[in-house]
């Protein structure tokens, strides 16, 4: 049996997301750390890179893990950026096609 992950929860163990996709990040990312594609701490090292390169809003926080996140799968090889972009892609909403003279 392996060791569980160390991860620091806030102490009332409630996670606040403002936004589904922050919950899935952070549920991908628990997940394939947990999973053995990398190591806990190699995703906070990353993470604390990609906070160190923000402005200090908390509200981007979440955007935070996205970048680190890719970044570390990228390095790992188990996500390219042409992958990445496939998939982006496949998630967006299709576009309305505009009508003639619309604005």
């Amino acid at each position: 049996m392996k060791p569980p992950l160390d991860i620091k929860l806030p102490d009332n163990h409630e996670m606040r997301f403002d936004a589904p996709w922050q919950a899935r990040i952070f549920a991908v990312v628990v997940s394939l750390a947990d999973a053995g594609c990398f190591r806990w701490d190699e995703f906070q090292q990353g993470l604390s890179v990609e906070i160190g390169r923000g402005e200090g809003d908390p509200r981007h926080y979440y955007k935070h893990w996205l970048a680190a996140a890719e970044k570390l799968l990228a390095d790992k090889g188990l996500l390219t950026s042409d992958r990445l972009a496939g998939r982006i892609a496949a998630l967006r909403p299709p576009q309305k096609p505009m009508r003639p003279g619309a604005p």
